[in-house]
Order: structure tokens, then sequence, then C-alpha cells
């Protein structure tokens, strides 16, 4: 067994090899989208040490763990950027001793912070990881959280079948009153980008984001990890979204809309065409978004926008998949 870690300059091609064999990759952890992490992370007054690593065996990549100790005031965390840490791990092939080096290497990386470790598993083939087990055993609880899933390996008929029955004449209407456009790593340019972050400051009030945030969005997009879809009425863009894509997975990932259209269905045809655009890409799986349950997740932290949000999302049907997070104190 041999480990590699972040630095190899072949780190990403094993982890892409990993990627294909499990067929499951969140595209919020692609290559260009863990380099736009740190990019927009490294500007704060924070020091960074990647700490993830690649298991081989036979030159093979079976296992990965992908975090980062970020150090800031008087604490380390240990997180992946600004989301949670992840494994991936190849089932088929790992063995009970590889599975024990892998979690060991990974438990002596925790136990050098002082914070938080943050980690999230996207319970693969309906099974918890193994370093889920190992946190289990320790006693640690996780949370349980929600995301709603649509399987790309349907005909456009059926995803449509499943979308709920209002919607269906309202993206029929924004795709003929707005004609949306997709700009991917073929047709993009900075003016259109620069045009969703104008319509993101005007509808949120405040610039959330720097521009060099935004141009390494521009970046993502360029490299094939995002893309990007606008609609506009009378030249004027009233919607935008944003989404992440790898081989197997595509998440939406941000959105801007004029409110003082929300009469009119103004970004349901957006999510409908990026739904038909990953499934023809190629993905398995498109992830709408959290799916909010009040009476059963801590209800005092939900709220109410959270919760409109989500009944939005669950309009466009799929499945609706568990998550286990932990927040590891040490």
């Amino acid at each position: 067994m041999v480990i590699i870690n972040s630095k190899d300059k072949y780190f990403f091609n094993y982890y892409q090899a990993l990627s294909l064999k499990i067929d499951w990759t969140p595209s919020t952890y692609s290559k260009e989208a863990i380099n736009y992490l740190r990019r927009r992370i490294n500007r704060k007054n924070t020091v960074l040490n990647n700490r993830s690593f690649i298991l081989l065996a036979n030159n093979n990549p079976i296992a990965c763990f992908i975090g980062v100790k970020i150090s800031e005031k008087d604490k380390t965390n240990l997180y992946a950027y600004e989301q949670p840490c992840i494994v991936l791990v190849d089932q088929d092939t790992i063995t009970k001793k590889q599975t024990k080096f892998f979690i060991l290497e990974i438990e002596r990386i925790i136990n050098s912070i002082d914070g938080v470790f943050y980690y999230k598993d996207f319970v693969y083939r309906n099974n918890i990881s193994p370093l889920s087990q190992y946190l289990l055993t320790q006693g640690e609880s996780p949370l349980l959280k929600f995301s709603s899933f649509i399987n790309l390996g349907k005909n456009e008929s059926e995803i449509k079948r499943d979308i709920r029955k209002s919607y269906k004449s309202l993206i029929n209407k924004s795709i003929s009153e707005l004609q949306p456009t997709i700009f991917d790593s073929s047709n993009i340019s900075w003016d259109l980008l620069n045009e969703f972050r104008l319509l993101h400051i005007h509808e949120s009030g405040q610039e959330t984001m720097s521009v060099e945030c935004w141009k390494d969005r521009w970046e993502m997009i360029k490299q094939g990890g995002a893309f990007l879809i606008l609609g506009k009425l009378q030249q004027d863009l009233v919607t935008a979204g944003f989404f992440t894509i790898n081989q197997s997975h595509c998440y939406y990932g941000s959105s801007a809309s004029r409110r003082g259209l929300f009469e009119k269905p103004l970004f349901h045809s957006v999510i409908w065409l990026a739904i038909l655009y990953a499934k023809n890409k190629g993905c398995s799986w498109f992830e709408v978004g959290s799916k909010v349950y009040p009476y059963f997740m801590e209800r005092d932290k939900i709220t109410k926008k959270e919760i409109d949000i989500s009944k939005f999302k669950s309009g466009f049907g799929g499945d609706v998949r568990a998550f286990l997070e932990f927040k590891v104190v040490k």
C-alpha cells in the first residue's frame, strides 16, 4: 500500500480514476471546484495545510480522503475548505487490512487538530462509509440531512412525469418568454458571468462575494466544472443559475431572480434546462438541493426562506436521499 498526498502531480489523475470506478463523486468536490474554494478561502486570514491523500494498492486508487487543516486565530479545524471533508472508497476491492490502514491515517490527521472536524457521508450504495463506522464506535453522533436527487438514467418523458403538475405549464411558459440560454466552456465570457454578478448584488442588496471569486467561477466554467444559464425579458437579465458538473453528478449551486417579477415563472425553465443539459452530458444524478423537514430537524435553525426554497425544489420530483454529517469537536 502506498499513500500519495495532494502535492503529488498525479493526485487528481488518481482521484479521477477512483471517481470513475465508483461512479460517484459530488461535483462540488471536482478539481475545478476544489481549486475555486481554495482560492476563495485563501484570501482570508487563514493558514491552510491540505491533508488530502489517496491510498493506492498495486498502483490502483482504492480510497481517498479530502480534507484541509485550516488554522485561524487560536484554533485549527479540519474541513474541505468551506465544505465538509469527504471520503471515497472502492467498496468492491478494498480489504479489511487496507480499510484499517486508511482509517488510521485519517485518525492521525484528526488528532492533530484542536478545533472541529467536519465530515459528510453521502451513504454511497446505501452503506455508511468506513470512516462513519469508526466515528460511531468513538461515540460521535451525526446529524441526519436530506437532499433531492433526480435519476438521469430515466428518459426525458419519465423525468418530466415526476415534476409537479403545476410546474409543467410554467416551464413551457418560462421557456417561451425568457428563452433561457446555456453557457459552458464553449461559449462563456466574463461579461456574461458579470451580468449574473450584478443581478445577484441588486437582488440581495449586498455584494456577498468579491469580483475575484466571481472570476474564479468563470474559470470553473471555462475548465468544464460548471455552467451558467441566463434568462432575459426584452434583453434584460431577470434570472440566472450556476451549476457545478462532473462525469456523474450535477448540482444546483446558486441563482438570482428579479424579486419584482416573482409572479412570473422565472426559474422553472432554468432548472429544467439544467437537468436536460446534465443528462445529455452523461451525468447519472442531478442534485436539486437540500430538502427541509422542519418538524424533524432543528426547527429553530430553519428559516421560512429555507422552507420555501425546499418546497420549490421538491416540485421537480426525484428521490430524497439521507446523508450523515459529523462535527467532531476536539
